[in-house]
């Protein structure tokens, strides 16, 4: 028969592991997002955002770690929000790197919800500049405000979080057998979410390894 105090850290046990099923360690990634203001106001001003956010944010955590039973860690995107930003949204993640505190965040996120100037078509990218600051920017291109919250976004802005931890394109790595002079075998590259995130929702071999190298490196 189990004693109080047993019972007691048993309950604490399971209050922290539900969420957690493994019991694994939980590593944080911040990331600083800021979005256009348009966007912002068109989904009910800064704290209804916020909110957002948070919703947009569990569904990317859902999706990244039930992707693969091969993570050593429970992996945790966090949004902070970091305002909202007018113009167009082309080169925004220059300017706020200049001025980044890693302190507050590990890398910035730039949200583009809608194409409301001539240089703002659809794009999805991630990269680092010469400090290391990386820096992923989603533009959707779209004329009327993209509701990123409510469908599958999510899934594409995980495949660009991918690459902040370091895993490469592998939709790059696909050879037609036509188009290989040395021995004219093709090459199908492994079935992941960074071939394509919209297709597959799972990480390879090749990726969860890295993932798990790297996980304790908030700026690569």
């Amino acid at each position: 028969m189990k004693t109080a105090a047993a019972v007691f850290f048993s309950l604490i046990f399971f209050c922290l592991c539900r969420g957690n099923p493994a019991g694994k360690e939980v590593v944080e990634y911040r990331a600083l997002v800021v979005a256009d203001k348009a966007g912002v106001e068109h989904f009910g001003g800064e704290e209804e955002y916020k909110k957002k956010l948070g919703i947009l944010f569990d569904n990317i955590n859902a999706f990244w770690n039930k992707g693969s039973d091969k993570f050593e860690y429970e992996f945790k995107f966090v949004p902070v929000f970091g305002g909202t930003y007018g113009g167009s949204s082309a080169g925004q993640e220059n300017r706020y790197r200049k001025d980044f505190d890693l302190s507050k965040a590990d890398f910035l996120l730039v949200l583009d919800h809608m194409k409301d100037h001539g240089d703002e078509g659809e794009a999805y990218y991630c990269g680092e500049d010469s400090n290391g600051i990386a820096a992923a920017v989603i533009r959707f291109g779209t004329d009327e405000p993209k509701d990123c919250f409510s469908d599958e976004s999510y899934r594409s802005i995980a495949h660009e979080f991918g690459h902040y931890r370091l895993v490469t394109d592998l939709y790059a790595s696909g050879v037609y057998a036509k188009n290989n002079p040395v021995n004219g075998e093709g090459f199908s590259p492994a079935l992941c979410i960074m071939l394509s995130a919209s297709h597959y929702d799972k990480w390879c071999a090749y990726a969860a390894a890295i993932i798990n190298h790297v996980a304790k490196s908030k700026v690569p």
